[in-house]
């Protein structure tokens, strides 16, 4: 609004400034601080879910195939035992064969 006068007087809105600024840092917390709590609590936590599940019903015995794409469980830091655990790979085409799909990509797309 203040833009299309000709003749502006900034000194009027100086007074408020400090309390716009407060009321902006304000708003600002109130947004970000529920937002990082769900998105590092509770958004995408089912991976963690599962292994943790997975950790306390495995035996030693236990042979274990995550069927997620690659790298995304948290693997032997959840489950602390030695057992057999695997998970799709997705390593590059080192070899530069043609036609060359990963396992994931197989998997993920049948």
């Amino acid at each position: 609004m203040f833009s299309f006068l000709s003749h502006k007087e900034f000194r009027f809105l100086l007074p408020i400034l400090p309390v716009a600024l407060i009321i902006c840092i304000v708003v600002i917390l109130l947004i970000n601080i529920p937002l990082s709590v769900y998105m590092g609590l509770i958004h995408q936590s089912g991976t963690t879910d599962a292994t943790l599940h997975l950790s306390n019903t495995v035996n030693n015995d236990s042979k274990v195939l995550f069927l997620m794409p690659c790298h995304s469980a948290p693997y032997y830091s959840y489950i602390h035992r030695n057992i057999s655990m695997k998970f799709l790979s997705c390593e590059p085409n080192f070899n530069n064969a043609v036609n060359y799909t990963d396992e994931a990509d197989v998997f993920f797309f049948y």
